[in-house]
């Protein structure tokens, strides 16, 4: 199997071959590019390098599928409407699904991963750290020689806040 990709520009006959390689010979795979643009030339990159690399420049999220969990069938029963429903589990989860079920299983990867992505850039915030680093920017303002009444209660608070979502963290030992 191979993928053609042709050049963006409308003129151009250029293209790029892509498909696996594997030389069972030397133990060499990966994936070979081949540019045809006038002349022709041949590039055998790693396939976890090529991956990466389109994650990177066009901004996505790249998943190989032997990462997935496995997903096992638990066996078929009689759906609500007559149809064939299968029952599965994966990653030790249970649940049902029926013949074009996949967008729908689809859709809710989706979300689940967008929800991923958007806990790792904003992690949840530990409001009793919240609290101890609040007490350190208190102690630190008062050696400053502010007073509270300078510093509103609640700017002391986002400091703080800020300051724990930055990955500061306060040890308290009692």
């Amino acid at each position: 199997m191979s993928t053609r990709v042709k050049s963006a520009y409308e003129a151009s006959s250029a293209k790029i071959t892509i498909y696996p390689y594997e030389n069972a010979s030397n133990g060499t795979s990966g994936v070979m590019l081949i540019a045809n643009s006038g002349g022709v030339a041949r590039v055998l990159v790693p396939r976890a390098d090529l991956l990466a690399a389109v994650a990177a420049e066009c901004d996505a999220i790249v998943i190989p599928r032997e990462t997935l969990p496995e997903v096992k069938a638990d066996g078929r029963v009689e759906g609500v409407s007559g149809a064939p429903t299968y029952r599965f589990s994966v990653a030790g989860h249970k649940g049902y699904g029926e013949p074009g079920d996949a967008e729908r299983c689809r859709a809710v990867a989706r979300a689940h991963l967008a929800l991923a992505e958007y806990l790792a850039a904003r992690p949840p915030i530990d409001e009793a750290q919240v609290e101890n680093v609040y007490d350190i920017v208190q102690d630190s303002l008062h050696m400053a020689g502010i007073t509270m009444d300078q510093v509103d209660h609640g700017v002391r608070m986002d400091i703080a806040r800020c300051l724990v979502g930055r990955g500061v963290r306060v040890d308290v030992t009692s």
